[in-house]
């Protein structure tokens, strides 16, 4: 009877555990919108002042971040500059579009463009760089050297 009552709990779960099994990788190979990557967006307006000086120079100066993209690949637009408002020109204007991947859990690769506007000609310069924030108890020294 024993034997029995093993056969009968076996089959009941292998019947609830296969179809369960099935829908497990039914939803693995699923490739809907719904299993992609959140695409998000996002603006940070770091600085944004106006300045009044003793010798009555008036600018208006700002440091902003705007984003777009998924864990795996942000676009990134930086600006900063300020803004003589008498003159009604630029004293400094820098602008960047950047591409951002991951590296590791901790740090992004960011490669790009950056445009300056300084007194002048103009210049354009190629960006690359590493950006992140360390792990606890994470140090770049080999033990014993700090």
């Amino acid at each position: 009877m024993s034997r029995v009552c093993t056969v009968a709990a076996v089959s009941l779960l292998a019947a609830i555990g296969f179809p369960a099994s099935l829908v497990a990788q039914e939803m693995i190979s699923d490739t809907t919108a719904r299993k992609q990557p959140l695409t998000t967006w996002g603006d940070q307006l770091e600085e944004f002042e106006y300045r009044y000086s003793d010798d009555d120079e008036e600018l208006g100066g700002w440091d902003a971040d705007a984003f777009y993209g998924s864990d795996d690949l942000k676009v990134r637009f930086l600006t900063s500059g300020e803004y003589e408002i008498e003159e009604q020109a630029y004293e400094t204007l820098e602008n960047q579009l950047l591409g951002q991947v991951p590296i590791s859990k901790f740090f992004d690769a960011k490669a790009g463009v950056r445009f300056d506007t300084p007194e002048g000609p103009d210049r354009t310069y190629a960006v690359l760089g590493v950006a992140g924030l360390a792990p606890k108890g994470w140090s770049p020294l080999k033990p014993g050297c700090g």
